[in-house]
């Protein structure tokens, strides 16, 4: 290969667009208060998204910590696009998980970023304790020359929610009452043996 052929391959990769791997992670909503018998959301956001048309998957938790409190709400991020059409599933709910969550737009509408793809809101059990939030069955669709197709090259970022456990909330006498209420028992026991001794 000639130095010529192999400078302008080299400029072709140089010039060649380069797309960091989408992220598709959950994790609780910051700022939403973690404690039990208290609601909270979950965010499923995805990071570097190019050219995306559509979305699905599964999140499993632990139904012992959090419990559902109705089904997926649809993010902003597909109606970034500007689109007026979306198409949103907001899942299938049984015990501990749930399942098919999608969204999509209609070609040849995409978007590219970063965002919330779905949101559920949870209720946390009474004892507290930790929840893994793990994603699966997770499907990325992208435009590719005017076609959807199906994306593999991807990460997932699995998280949790850590619920605080409560806290007791019975008042402790302090020693000076504690005192007072005794002062007060041994007055009337000494009431009283000056009855009986009558």
């Amino acid at each position: 290969m000639t130095v010529k052929a192999c400078l302008f391959v080299l400029a072709l990769m140089c010039a060649s667009p380069s797309f960091a791997t989408p992220i598709v992670s959950v994790s609780p909503r910051p700022g939403d208060p973690l404690v039990a018998n208290g609601s909270f959301h979950v965010d499923v956001s995805i990071a570097d998204a190019v050219d995306l048309i559509g979305y699905q998957f599964d999140l499993a938790f632990e139904p012992g910590v959090i419990s559902l409190d109705g089904l997926a709400t649809e993010g902003p991020f597909l109606t970034n696009s500007g689109s007026f059409q979306t198409l949103f599933s907001e899942g299938l709910d049984s015990p501990g998980t749930i399942s098919f969550i999608l969204g999509s737009l209609f070609l040849p509408d995409t978007v590219s970023g970063s965002g919330v793809l779905a949101s559920l809101s949870f209720i946390a059990a009474p004892t507290g304790g930790t929840s893994s939030l793990t994603l699966s069955n997770v499907q990325l669709f992208q435009e590719i020359n005017g076609d959807p197709l199906e994306l593999f090259d991807f990460s997932t970022v699995n998280g949790a929610a850590t619920i605080a456990a409560p806290t007791d909330t019975t008042p402790v006498p302090e020693p000076t009452t504690m005192l007072l209420v005794g002062t007060g028992v041994a007055a009337a026991l000494r009431k009283r043996r000056a009855r009986i001794a009558r």
